[in-house]
């Protein structure tokens, strides 16, 4: 979580942080979604598309387990993700919000074809902004 946020550390965060991903699915359609290890059915991760009303974009991210970092289990992941966004959803454009200091998932984001954009004030951080285009 060094790079994403806060732990979740009470059952009334965790619970606001499921009727996020409820409101999502209701106001859009899509979300984020949970990534499960097809051997074991174990939950290591989240993924999917989010919008983002902060900066009127749709946000795509892979959060894995640290037991699963280094494996290429994110670039897998995120380009199953990417193409989810643009097949499926038809979305023209996504983008992905990293912490500078965070050069794997800044690596995971130019594997799957995003480009840097530059840096935003993103919650009172900076953040690097990759974005990724639907060809037409």
């Amino acid at each position: 979580m060094r790079y994403i946020s806060e732990p979740i550390k009470e059952p009334a965060q965790a619970l606001e942080a499921i009727k996020r991903r409820y409101r999502d699915y209701a106001t859009r359609g899509y979300g984020r979604y949970a990534v499960v290890e097809k051997s074991s059915g174990k939950v290591i991760g989240l993924t999917g598309p989010r919008y983002d009303s902060d900066i009127d974009c749709v946000d795509v991210a892979i959060w894995l387990l640290p037991d699963y970092w280094g494996k290429g289990l994110g670039t897998e992941i995120l380009k199953e993700c990417l193409s989810f966004c643009f097949n499926r959803l038809a979305l023209k454009r996504v983008v992905g919000i990293v912490d500078p200091l965070n050069g794997a998932s800044k690596r995971i984001l130019e594997k799957c074809g995003m480009t840097f954009e530059g840096i935003i004030d993103y919650h009172g951080e900076k953040c690097e902004l990759y974005s990724k285009s639907q060809i037409t």
